[in-house]
């Protein structure tokens, strides 16, 4: 009876990962797998054809999997995640060394990206392919992924070059929803770096709601060249923002007066953009980024609107307050300190502070962050060094002072269980 309860539970939360507000389950590959994606390998036709007769993982109807990279023929490493830093910093791309493996785009942080390819030649073709059926009852369900490609220069003819295609689908009418869909191939038209042309990262936003009730297939493929003696690999990443009525990027709490606030949307291939400020606040612009000033008023909400759209027109909006003064000091520091050296998943926090955007941490060298850079709970890997845990809440006012918790390091085998055991509580809790 008890795994009768349990599958239950599974099928009600499965179901609700799919709602109207919130987005597919690992469409983002927060499962650091391939879950509920297809990917194939196989050879270049040509003409932005691939022959996929090598290698399928996870075939449609996709499930879970725990598959979390894949080669091709070759030996190739042709399908790999990459997770964002919990520190903020970046890594780069091999070739293309100022290009992130995953991106930050005006002003949000994507948390994991996928490559499909690989800088290595011999004529592949590598594909993903994940399915999204779009909820009956939804009145908006935006969508929104990022791309980059990196293809190798040559002197081939177009239908033989190095190439990336996405391509979105309703597979209802089997019709291609263009205004989602790219296409590239190695041109002089892109810019050159270590013998590669590429496109830098670039974001693709559409409100499927128009196709409630349908089924839209998502298809993203990277391909050598067609003679096969030139590489092409491409990045892919997806907004995890609830596949709503789509989000606005920027501080939602300002110093009242502060200047030149930036604040961005998805772009839409074609729009332009009706921007709406609260009262007072001054700004203009058509593009889907605009530069604001307070100007000493009160919050409220800005908004915008594109033009057109690929899929329904929404309107998006982003609540924001206004405060005056620098955040307080937070108060004490909690969590343990006294740890045993080489202890992992070790959380400290202090209560939120009226007025703070954001958190900043100290600790002690060598230490890594795990989770929560810049909010009020984070995380850390210990090394064998003491010092000070300490953190300052902020705003575009000012910095608060900080809040100290001295922590010193113990070899001490009973410390060093309880410790275990406290950090594995915090990890799941």
């Amino acid at each position: 009876m008890k795994k009768i309860y349990f599958l239950l539970i599974f099928v009600v939360l499965q179901n609700i990962s799919y709602s109207q507000t919130t987005c597919p389950t690992n469409l983002s590959f927060d499962a650091n797998n391939l879950s509920f994606w297809e990917f194939k390998n196989g050879t270049y036709s040509g003409t932005y054809i691939g022959t996929y007769n090598n290698t399928t993982i996870n075939a449609i109807p996709s499930k879970i999997s725990t598959v979390t990279s894949a080669n091709d023929i070759f030996g190739n490493n042709t399908f790999t995640i990459f997770k964002a830093n919990a520190d903020g910093s970046l890594v780069y791309d091999e070739k293309i060394t100022n290009l992130p493996k995953v991106p930050v785009i005006n002003g949000y942080k994507y948390n994991n990206s996928v490559r499909i390819g690989s800088s290595s030649a011999g004529g592949s073709a590598d594909k993903l392919t994940f399915r999204i059926d779009v909820p009956s009852d939804a009145t908006s369900y935006n969508l929104t992924y990022a791309y980059a490609a990196i293809l190798q220069d040559v002197t081939h003819t177009e239908n033989e070059q190095p190439a990336f295609v996405a391509t979105v689908t309703d597979l209802s009418i089997n019709t291609k929803i263009d205004c989602a869909s790219k296409r590239y191939y190695s041109n002089t038209s892109m810019p050159i770096m270590n013998g590669a042309r590429y496109e830098a990262w670039r974001e693709v936003s559409i409100d499927l709601s128009q196709y409630a009730g349908k089924t839209i297939e998502l298809k993203f493929e990277a391909f050598d060249c067609q003679p096969s003696g030139h590489y092409g690999y491409a990045y892919l990443a997806f907004r995890n923002d609830g596949c709503g009525a789509g989000t606005i990027t920027g501080n939602n709490i300002v110093c009242n007066t502060s200047n030149s606030l930036t604040y961005s949307t998805p772009s839409v291939d074609g729009a332009t953009y009706t921007w709406t400020l609260p009262v007072g606040w001054t700004g203009s612009s058509t593009s889907n980024t605009i530069t604001v000033n307070p100007n000493n008023n009160p919050g409220g909400n800005i908004t915008v609107t594109p033009s057109q759209s690929c899929g329904n027109i929404t309107t998006r909006s982003i609540a924001v307050s206004t405060v005056s003064t620098a955040p307080a000091t937070p108060a004490m520091v909690q969590g343990n300190t006294t740890v045993c050296a080489g202890s992992s998943n070790l959380t400290y926090f202090v209560p939120e502070v009226s007025g703070a955007s954001s958190y900043t941490w100290s600790y002690p060298s060598g230490w890594t962050i795990v989770s929560g850079l810049n909010t009020n709970k984070i995380t850390f890997n210990a090394n064998s060094t003491p010092g000070n845990v300490s953190v300052s809440a902020e705003n575009l006012c000012g910095v608060s002072s900080a809040s100290i918790a001295a922590v010193s390091i113990t070899n001490d085998p009973l410390c060093c269980r309880n410790n275990y055991w406290n950090a594995r509580i915090n990890s799941v809790s």
